[in-house]
């Protein structure tokens, strides 16, 4: 996620090394842009010596974005997010990539921010939307759009990552068959899409967060270390099973869907 790295160390400022600077920003994430072009191009003589295939990509975090206010200045703000949040890299490294890793959480609304600088946007969840324990809106169509646009590289599409921190395994169940849902009608419309990996089969250490987001299809007891399958991990096996969401299934995110349990 070689943005999300330049945008939290250089301008948000929360990673290390924790400074605020746009420019260096963007020749930190332009150096691991050309860290790859090289890489790609060291593999594949590497593997061409040895009379063996590589496939190269990189995973890559993409986010959906629309207008907060829903004015004409924001929409160009909106249009400017999204060339450096999902495009901007990929012509850095262009012909460099077999395949497109989507690393895919979240919708992001945005809208003008006073004072101008580079971080030209200020972020707003709109109240009332479906969010994470994290506060990441879940918004499963930017999932479909974002593929929709991946569509012109004309490269196979893996997603890398796609979950939800929360303790309510319920939203975690709607959350698998909302956006596994929305990636068959990519495929459909005609995205390459050869694989998807969620995130994640246990809860794991986020390095800036600790242990507190649960994010797993198994639970675990930080205490004991004992392992508790979730009943989430029973849906995304049946998917994945039955390579199709069955009808049964379409409840969790239209009616009759079950009554939401919050883990203890």
């Amino acid at each position: 996620e070689p943005v999300i790295y330049g945008v939290m160390s250089y301008a948000t400022g929360e990673w290390p090394p924790q400074e605020k600077n746009n420019w260096k920003m963007l020749k930190v994430i332009r150096a691991m842009a050309k860290a790859h072009r090289l890489a790609y191009g060291e593999i594949k003589a590497e593997m061409h010596k040895q009379r063996r295939k590589a496939h190269v990509g990189i995973a890559k975090n993409m986010i959906d974005i629309s207008s907060y206010n829903h004015r004409v200045i924001d929409y160009i703000y909106v249009r400017l997010s999204e060339y450096f949040w999902n495009e901007l890299f990929y012509r850095w490294t262009k012909r460099s990539h077999d395949f497109l890793g989507v690393n895919y959480y979240f919708h992001q609304r945005v809208r003008r921010k006073r004072g101008g600088g580079f971080i030209f946007v200020d972020v707003r969840k709109e109240e009332g939307r479906e969010s994470s324990d994290l506060g990441w809106e879940v918004f499963a169509p930017g999932l479909f759009e974002i593929l929709m646009n991946l569509k012109k590289y004309k490269l196979p599409i893996y997603i890398t990552e796609n979950g939800i921190a929360t303790v309510n395994d319920d939203k975690r169940s709607r959350f698998i068959v909302a956006h596994t849902k929305e990636i068959y009608h990519a495929i459909q419309a005609g995205a390459k899409v050869k694989g998807y990996f969620h995130w994640s089969l246990l809860d794991n250490f986020e390095w800036d967060k600790g242990f507190e987001p649960r994010f797993g299809l198994v639970a675990i007891n930080y205490g004991t270390l004992k392992r508790t399958i979730r009943d989430s991990a029973y849906v995304y096996a049946r998917i994945a099973k039955e390579n199709a969401i069955s009808h049964d299934l379409l409840r969790f995110i239209g009616h009759g869907a079950p009554k939401e349990h919050q883990e203890q």
